[in-house]
């Protein structure tokens, strides 16, 4: 059993704990180097104090670019990833403040230039340089600073995931430098303390203000992040007790949004399959019952009928008690198709499988029925087509089907009206479709949910068991078939049969 948690923090919490404590420490970092690099910097200047101006302004042009490209380096490395070329335009086109800088580019991980930080430069967008310089600066994979033509060219390899996924390289122009050395001979010292200095509040302003919107956009994205996780754990929680009718009121294009859209599919799908359960074990329930009333009823009933038709043909067909007797036995044969229906719905009878054509088994069924709907004024249209593909079906059952659907249209109508059947195949071009539609009076929505239930009837009592649907719709269940239904009061029903086409030329099963 899993040991209760004594002190639980929230995911936004934690995602915001780690974003702020990754910005400080890279702030820390930045800050500790550079205190460093400017401490350094200012022995260096007191302890090479016989090196000419060039030199030392040339060491502190070295140093500059390798602060620059480090920053540039880290702010580079998210939108890099992401191929934010927006992003890493923005952060070039910062290069322009410092006028001695002469070119920066940023390249993928095979040397392609893919963004620019200067107009001028748009060109060589998508090439690969292939100067001794920049194959350097491509096939090292650490901070390179090279010289060429009065350049300083600064590279730095950018990291993701411990591999290199491009890289950032700024050129520093020396002949701009060196036409303002003249003016700064007589102080360089303070020159020099005055611009380190001012490099590295700089670098801490930056850092700072870096950090300070990094806290703000952990708390905000940690909230964001967090709200709808909480939430679906409290819909999963009610989910898990039973109420699967839950709203969950996320709608969002990203991978909460998907989540939350498998959160209402889940709940759908177990109502579904709850309800299912709960149907499959009451027609179990139903069936063991039905079976053993028929069986029960069967045997007794077959005797009283056989004794009543033999009591029959000893009576007068024009006295009183034959009339009773007609009466009696008819009303025994409405018991026995009742029993009869009861055990075709408890039986879990086998099917005949062979290659079938639909039409065939329309035809036939017609001609079982046809006497029925000339008499009860019925007009039949038939639609077959005459290239309908085969099923793997059992025709007898098929035909119990058809007319079971037809018997129930021509109960539906008892002035008269139309009944069409049509057979065609489906636009998916997968199933077979065998439509049967009356004119007759419709049914009402309400009972349309329990259309398929055993028992359920809106016939009179004495011309229907309820069983009819119930048997038919088992059948095509086991031919892999579907069964809908499409009803209007006052305007008939129509009942469509979906049946799997034959895959092969030749099949034949029993299940």
């Amino acid at each position: 059993m899993a040991q209760k948690k004594l002190f639980k923090i929230p995911l936004g919490s934690r995602y915001a704990l780690t974003i702020i404590a990754v910005t400080f420490s890279t702030v820390s970092v930045l800050s500790y180097t550079s205190f460093l690099q400017f401490n350094t910097t200012l022995n260096q200047i007191k302890e090479t104090s016989a090196r000419s101006f060039e030199e030392k302004y040339l060491y502190q042009v070295k140093q500059k670019a390798q602060m620059l490209v480090t920053y540039l380096g880290i702010a580079l490395k998210n939108p890099l990833y992401n191929s934010d070329f927006e992003e890493m335009r923005s952060i070039l086109e910062s290069t322009s403040a410092f006028p001695e800088i002469e070119y920066s580019y940023i390249y993928d991980n095979k040397g392609k230039i893919i963004e620019s930080g200067y107009k001028n430069d748009a060109f060589l967008k998508g090439n690969v340089l292939a100067d001794r310089i920049s194959r350097n600066a491509i096939e090292s994979n650490k901070m390179l600073i090279q010289y060429s033509n009065e350049i300083i060219d600064a590279s730095n390899p950018i990291f993701y995931d411990n591999k290199i996924i491009g890289g950032i390289r700024v050129g520093f122009s020396l002949e701009k430098m060196r036409k303002d050395i003249s003016s700064i001979k007589e102080d360089h010292t303070f020159f020099r303390k005055i611009g380190l200095s001012h490099n590295v509040v700089t670098i801490h302003i930056v850092a700072l203000s870096s950090a300070l919107l990094g806290v703000i956009l952990a708390f905000l994205i940690g909230k964001r992040l967090a709200e709808p996780i909480a939430r679906l754990s409290k819909l999963t929680a009610k989910i898990g007790a039973g109420e699967y009718d839950v709203e969950i009121p996320i709608n969002r294009s990203d991978e909460i949004g998907d989540l939350a859209d498998s959160f209402r599919k889940m709940a759908m799908e177990i109502k579904k399959t709850q309800n299912k359960l709960i149907q499959s074990e009451k027609l179990s329930s139903l069936g063991m019952l039905a079976s053993g009333v028929a069986h029960e009823i069967n045997n007794p009933l077959a005797g009283v009928l056989t004794l009543l038709r033999l009591r029959k043909k000893k009576l007068n067909k024009e006295s009183e008690d034959y009339l009773d007797y007609l009466d009696m036995i008819s009303a025994c044969e409405h018991i026995a198709a009742i029993v009869t229906d009861l055990l075709s719905f408890s039986r879990d009878s086998k099917l005949k499988l062979t290659k079938l054509n639909i039409n065939d088994a329309v035809d036939s069924s017609l001609n079982f029925i046809l006497y029925q709907l000339i008499k009860a004024k019925i007009k039949v249209n038939k639609y077959l087509d005459p290239f309908l593909p085969f099923i793997n079906g059992d025709k007898g059952k098929i035909q119990q089907v058809v007319v079971n659907l037809i018997s129930n249209a021509k109960d539906a109508m008892p002035d008269g009206g139309e009944i069409t059947i049509t057979t065609k195949v489906s636009s998916s071009g997968k199933n077979v479709l065998l439509e049967i539609a009356d004119t007759g009076s419709g049914i009402k929505k309400e009972h349309l949910v329990k259309i398929f239930d055993p028992f359920f009837t809106t016939k009179e009592i004495g011309r229907g068991t309820g069983l009819g649907l119930a048997v038919s719709n088992g059948i095509i269940d086991k031919h892999n078939g579907k069964i809908f239904i499409e009803s209007e009061v006052g305007f008939g029903t129509k009942f469509i049969i979906a049946f799997p086409i034959l895959a092969t030329e030749t099949f034949e099963q029993t299940i």
